[in-house]
């Protein structure tokens, strides 16, 4: 699911969190994984764990989500 934020100027669509989530961890910095953290942390509840798990394999970050799962 895409999201939009509507503003009285524009409207800027916002990708997927599941995207957002293993795009920062395909980043690797330090920072990037706590961004992840958070995101997964706040939405853990209403991602769908297919979806994330679709991207994580498509880039290749599946070490990485088995360390963020248990952070």
């Amino acid at each position: 699911m895409t999201a939009k934020l509507t503003s009285v100027e524009a409207t800027l669509p916002i990708g997927p969190l599941e995207l957002q989530i293993t795009y920062k961890l395909y980043l690797g910095a330090p920072k990037d994984f706590e961004d992840a953290v958070h995101l997964y942390a706040m939405f853990k509840e209403t991602l769908s764990t297919p979806e994330l798990e679709r991207w994580v394999t498509k880039l290749n970050v599946e070490d990485d989500y088995d360390r963020l799962e248990r952070a």
